[in-house]
């Protein structure tokens, strides 16, 4: 019974595991934004449809499986500290373990990913040890109290945040993507890894300070849970608590209209004003938690099925290691789709992983120009061929990833770009840059990129142009963006002649 309990458990882990990458993999080029990502173009049928699903029954559910299995490995690990020390080293030696685990949780978010919860796991576990050695009932009490705790603390941030929206209108467009989540994609999906760094501490401090304010009360209500599962057994001899699992499951059915409420509310803000996002659908997720329940008492109750059995045994190996699979998925997504990796991250359809700073703008952009030769059209987000996998379609109007330069070009044929390499495409490339520099006409104002990073295409529009930006007077960084495409267009031209006096003076075979 005791080798059943731990396949059931470490197989249920590696299955929050499977979900939260599931989650995970949009903020690795997206920072700390919203989960699931933006659409950088109206969503088609296959976006809306993987969108809605996921928000439904992904986001927020396998992170509360592993908060609840953390409760759960504490009871475990508790029992058999206190077979073996007495009380006060007890404590002492847990403590000792959730420091550990605080240290791998800084690395984590520090150096590979800003999403880290082994961070908040241990800070709040240390609250969760003032509950150990405690009975059920009074574990079953303060279960209560944070619940509670947690649900006034929703409302209220909810009510705050919408009063926030009325009180202080966005400066921008609210249909745009907002300018600092262009920001961080480009530096996520294109950067190096030093380039990351500070954006990584800084997402990662603001995950961790929104997560000490709206976070805690939820994570010690799972904790605590768990910890009664494993003190009562519910895991470990599920067939003598039928009972449990029924009314867990019912509970989970219950949250399933609140998940889907919430995912198409946040779906709505997406699509339609993701520079303006609102806080009733991140409260409604929040508040379905409780659908994980469904998924756990599914575990439980088909464990004995010969399929659940095979799925188990199947699953248990990598539940085993849940940190060590934690880390080296963080580590396998950056390097897949960071830039300091292979940059495997899809550019989107509106160039919004273009020009940085000079000079390594240049090569930022000479990747995503060989993209778009190649006829990709990106979707929302980052490892498309991974997850979401937007609709390809051909003929849409993009921005110029440079700024001043034309701001819509036609993708999807071969003869819009020039072959890279020949003498005739670095002329053509210094001539677009010289056009780039003068200002922009009274036709062309309207449609020309006044800004840094390219607009979302606007759905209510009845054409597929980038939302249109007004001249203004030249600011420090628009400065030095035209300086670093002069340099560009002036490296170009010498590699063109280099190139052509090469081939006149290269004597004859």
């Amino acid at each position: 019974m005791s080798r059943a309990r731990i396949e059931v458990v470490d197989a249920l882990r590696a299955f929050a595991l499977v979900g939260i990458l599931q989650v995970n993999i949009q903020s690795f080029v997206w920072g700390a934004g919203d989960p699931l990502g933006f659409f950088v173009t109206p969503p088609g049928t296959l976006d809306a449809a993987v969108y809605l699903l996921t928000a439904t029954f992904v986001s927020m559910k396998f992170l509360s499986i592993f908060a609840f299995l953390f409760g759960v490995g504490f009871a475990m690990q508790w029992r058999s500290l206190r077979r073996r020390l007495p009380l006060a080293e007890a404590r002492a030696a847990y403590r000792r373990r959730l420091g550990f685990l605080l240290v791998a949780g800084v690395s984590h978010g520090t150096l590979l990913y800003f999403g880290d919860i082994l961070t908040a796991y241990a800070l709040v576990g240390f609250l969760l040890l003032r509950h150990a050695g405690q009975r059920p009932a009074a574990l079953v009490a303060a279960t209560r109290r944070w619940g509670l705790a947690f649900i006034l603390l929703t409302v209220v941030g909810m009510m705050l945040v919408e009063g926030l929206r009325q009180a202080l209108p966005p400066a921008d467009d609210p249909a745009n993507v907002p300018a600092w989540a262009l920001e961080r994609l480009a530096a996520y999906a294109q950067g190096s890894y030093l380039e990351q760094v500070g954006p990584r501490i800084s997402d990662f401090l603001s995950v961790l300070g929104s997560t000490a304010l709206f976070g805690v009360p939820q994570v010690m209500v799972l904790f605590l849970l768990g910890a009664i599962a494993g003190r009562l057994g519910w895991l470990a001899r599920p067939e003598r608590h039928p009972q449990v699992w029924r009314v867990v499951g019912r509970i989970g059915l219950l949250a399933l209209p609140v998940a889907v409420a919430g995912a198409w509310i946040n779906f709505e803000t997406m699509r339609d004003s993701p520079g303006d996002p609102g806080a009733v659908g991140t409260a409604l997720q929040s508040i379905s938690a409780p659908l994980a329940g469904l998924y756990v008492a599914a575990f439980v109750r088909w464990q004995q099925a010969p399929a659940g059995r095979r799925l188990i045994v199947w699953l248990a190996p990598a539940g085993r290691m849940p940190l060590t699979n934690y880390v080296a998925q963080s580590l396998l997504m950056g390097l897949l789709l960071s830039g300091w990796g292979f940059g495997r991250t899809r550019p989107n359809r509106t160039g919004a992983a273009g020009a940085g700073d000079c000079p390594r703008a240049d090569r930022r952009q000479s990747r995503v120009h060989r993209a778009l030769r190649r006829g990709t059209a990106g979707g929302a987000v980052a490892a498309g061929d991974l997850w979401l996998k937007p609709s390809r379609q051909r003929g849409r109007t993009v921005a110029s990833p440079q700024r001043g330069a034309p701001a819509s070009r036609h993708i999807g044929r071969p003869d819009d770009q020039p072959r890279p390499g020949a003498p005739v495409a670095m002329r053509s490339m210094r001539a677009t840059n010289q056009r780039s520099l003068k200002p922009p006409t009274k036709q062309s104002a309207s449609t020309s990129a006044g800004d840094n990073w390219p607009r979302l295409i606007n759905p209510a529009s009845t054409n597929n142009t980038i939302g249109t930006a007004t001249a203004a007077p030249m600011r420090g960084r628009e400065k030095l963006s035209q300086r670093c495409v002069r340099r560009s267009g002036l490296r170009a031209d010498r590699s063109a002649r280099s190139q052509l006096k090469a081939k006149l003076t290269r004597p004859p075979k």
